[in-house]
C-alpha cells in the first residue's frame, strides 16, 4: 500500500515542480483507488499472502541487550555504531561518513551535524543533533563507547579523520553494509532472545531509527510534540 501511495505522491510532486495543476478528477480517482487497494492489502495480510519486509522498531530493552552482546564479543565498532545510530535516530548511511569535523563539544553534550541527509541532499539546511552521556548505564553511554573506540584505533585516526571508513579509497556505503551484516549475524546468533522482542525477519538496522523515535514518544510521561519529533528524526531540528 505504501509503495502504491508513493507513486501518487511522485505525480503530485512532479506537477508542483513544473507549476501545473492536476485535474480535480485525479484526486477523486486517487482516493477511491487507494481506499479500495488498502482493503485488498488488509485482506491479503489476514490470509498471509503479503510478504512484509519493513523493519520492526527495536525497543529499548533489546537495544541495551545488543550493546551488551557486542561488548562481550569484543566488537567495539558494532557497539559504538549502534549507540550513535540509536541516539541520533539516524540511518546507517548517515552514521557511516561521520568525521571528527562533524562532531564538536557543546557544553555537556556532543553536537553532531551531518554533511547531508535524505531530506536535504545538498546539506544546506542540516541541523546539529545532540548526544548526551549516560553515567548511570555505561553499556549505552555514547561518551564511553566513543572514548574506547577512539583509544583502540588511535593510530588509524592519525591518518584519517573518518570514524568508520577505514581507508580513503573505500567506496561509499561499504562501512554501512559491513555494519548491517555484523548486526544481522549477531541477531541470528541470539535469535531466540531477539524473537521475544521483535520478529526475526523484520530485524535490521533501520529498526534503530524507528525504535529511538518510538522510545522518545513513549518512554516518558512528557514526550516531545510529534511534529518536533519528526523534525528531529528527519534532521531538521
Amino acid at each position: 500500500y505504501d509503495n502504491i501511495r508513493k507513486y501518487f505522491d511522485a505525480i503530485q510532486y512532479g506537477a508542483s515542480k513544473v507549476d501545473q495543476l492536476l485535474p480535480v478528477s485525479f484526486y477523486g480517482a486517487k482516493d477511491k483507488y487507494l481506499q479500495a487497494f488498502c482493503k485488498q492489502v488488509a485482506k491479503a495480510k489476514s490470509n498471509g499472502d503479503v510478504e512484509e519486509r519493513k523493519a520492526d522498531p527495536i525497543p529499548f530493552g533489546l537495544y541495551v541487550q545488543i550493546c551488551r552482546w557486542a561488548i562481550k564479543m569484543g566488537n567495539i565498532m558494532l557497539w559504538v555504531w549502534t549507540v550513535l545510530q540509536w541516539n541520533l535516530s539516524a540511518r546507517s548511511v548517515n552514521v557511516e561518513p561521520l568525521c571528527f569535523h562533524n562532531i564538536r563539544v557543546f557544553e555537556d553534550t556532543l553536537q553532531i551535524k551531518y554533511h547531508k541527509n535524505k531530506s536535504d541532499p545538498t546539506g544546506e539546511n542540516t541541523k546539529p543533533k545532540y548526544v548526551y552521556a549516560n553515567p548511570s548505564n555505561p553499556t549505552i553511554c555514547s561518551f564511553l563507547a566513543l572514548g574506547i573506540f577512539l583509544s583502540l584505533n588511535a593510530t588509524k585516526f592519525s591518518e584519517d579523520e573518518h570514524l568508520f571508513r577505514w581507508s580513503k579509497d573505500k567506496k561509499e556505503r561499504v562501512a554501512a553494509k559491513n555494519y548491517c551484516r555484523q548486526l544481522k549475524e549477531l541477531i541470528h546468533k541470539f535469535k531466540d532472545t531477539v524473537a521475544t522482542f521483535i520478529r526475526i525477519g523484520h530485524a535490521n538496522a533501520h529498526g534503530w531509527r524507528k525504535g529511538g523515535a518510538t522510545h522518545a514518544t513513549s518512554g516518558t510521561k512528557c514526550p516531545p510534540q510529534f511534529h518536533l519529533l519528526l523534525n528531529m528524526v528527519n534532521g531538521r531540528w
